[in-house]
């Protein structure tokens, strides 16, 4: 039996929405989304957000809120 020792770190990041976009692509696409929203359409308008956990809809919807 080895008495190695196991240094494995364990790293635990937040499940909490960004709202800083440090890459600059959920921006990008919270940005859009303003546009696409405010456009002077008077047709009706349903946005949905699609993609696996942590992928970023949250994040999105976030910083959506801090440009409107």
């Amino acid at each position: 039996m080895s008495n190695k020792r196991n240094d494995t770190k364990l790293i635990f990041t937040s499940d909490k929405p960004v709202v800083n976009d440090e890459l600059g692509t959920h921006k990008h696409l919270a940005e859009l989304l303003v546009q696409v929203v405010k456009s002077d359409s008077d047709n009706p308008l349903v946005v949905g957000l699609f993609g696996g956990w942590g992928t970023g809809k949250s994040s999105i919807v976030k910083m959506y809120d801090r440009l409107t």
